[in-house]
């Protein structure tokens, strides 16, 4: 068998501290910051493209809807459903309560229906969207009532490109919202 090296999900860090890590690992070291300094780049043009669209106190909620449980989540910025490329490499503003709770501390959480307005933001990302109102039932005129609703600045979120935070992933993820945000304003 071939040695393995296992890096458990969502207990390894952020794409730096995961590519640091293999390049340690297989003694690729130098195209390890070879790739950092590539998904900085795309980022970089990324966060330009988005100058122009976005006003610099937009905020930003990254929300997701589960039927299994009938669970509302709210997700900081790391490796779940595009935290990381929201918020760390596109840097784009969360709501105040879920800056203040989340970001850098809590990877997700869930929360009940009430509080939703709390972490709405000017835009919502959200994943499995297409299941608000099966999970949502009587609760939904709470989601209607959102400004982001209400101003059609939701974004569904794909769930297989948006799940994790692997290398070709978040280059996909960060070019997938520049592209939602830029449709949605032209």
């Amino acid at each position: 068998m071939a040695p393995t090296l296992a890096l458990p999900y969502s207990s390894s860090g952020d794409i730096y501290e995961i590519m640091r890590r293999l390049g340690d690992a297989l003694d690729k070291k130098e195209e390890a910051e070879q790739w950092i300094k590539h998904l900085d780049k795309i980022a970089a043009e990324a966060r330009a493209q988005l100058v122009d669209i976005m006003k610099p106190d937009d905020t930003f909620a990254l929300m997701g809807v589960f039927v299994v449980d009938k669970g509302f989540y709210i997700y900081g910025d790391g490796g779940y459903r595009g935290g990381e490329a929201i918020y760390k490499h596109l840097q784009l503003k969360p709501p105040a309560k879920q800056e203040k709770e989340m970001i850098g501390k809590e990877a997700y959480r869930q929360v009940s229906y009430e509080v939703i307005p709390e972490y709405a933001g000017d835009y919502i990302f959200i994943d499995q969207g297409d299941l608000i109102s099966e999970v949502w039932g009587e609760s939904e005129g709470l989601w209607k009532s959102l400004d982001a609703v209400k101003n059609d600045r939701v974004y569904k979120l794909d769930p297989d490109l948006f799940w994790g935070n692997d290398p070709i992933s978040l280059e996909l993820q960060i070019k997938e919202i520049v592209n939602m945000l830029s449709q949605k304003q032209s």
